[in-house]
C-alpha cells in the first residue's frame, strides 16, 4: 500500500470545472485513471464540462462527488439533488455511497470500471462518512 501512495500526487485548482478537464487531460495523455473532485450541489455540476471530454476521448477518470449527509437525503436539505440523473449519461459507472463501510469497495470498482470501459466514473460520498 504505501507504494501506492508514493505515486498518488494531489495537483490543486481552484475550481471544479479546470480539475476534471485537467483529470481528463492527462488520462488523455497517460492512459493512466485520473480522479477529480467536487463538493455537493453546485460543486458536482461544476464537473461536468470536463467529464464530458473525458467521456467522449474516452479517458478513464473516477469523480468523487459530495452528497449531503446520509441523515438530511430527501429532505431538500441546502445543495441537495438527485446528482445521479445528472450523471447517468456522462458516466460508465455511476453509484452513490449508501453505508461507509461499502466506501472502498465502490471507489475500487469505480476505478475498475473506468479502466475497464476507457471512460468516466463517479461516485457520490456523503460527507458524514468522511467523520466516520
Amino acid at each position: 500500500m504505501d507504494a501506492e501512495k508514493e505515486r498518488i500526487q494531489y495537483i490543486q485548482v481552484r475550481h471544479e470545472q479546470v480539475g476534471a478537464l485537467a483529470a481528463s487531460a492527462d488520462a488523455k495523455l497517460t492512459g493512466r485513471v485520473q480522479v477529480c473532485f467536487g463538493s455537493a450541489g453546485s460543486g458536482a455540476t461544476n464537473l461536468l464540462t470536463g467529464l464530458y471530454d473525458a467521456r467522449e476521448d474516452h479517458a478513464p477518470v473516477v469523480a468523487l462527488i459530495g452528497q449531503v449527509p446520509t441523515t438530511n437525503m430527501n429532505y431538500n436539505y441546502f445543495q441537495e439533488f438527485a446528482e445521479n440523473p445528472m450523471f447517468e449519461d456522462v458516466a460508465v459507472y455511476n453509484r452513490t455511497v449508501m453505508a461507509a463501510e461499502s466506501l472502498p469497495y465502490v471507489v475500487d470498482k469505480a476505478v475498475r470500471e473506468a479502466y475497464k470501459h476507457k471512460g468516466v466514473a463517479v461516485v457520490a460520498i456523503p460527507n458524514n462518512f468522511g467523520y466516520v
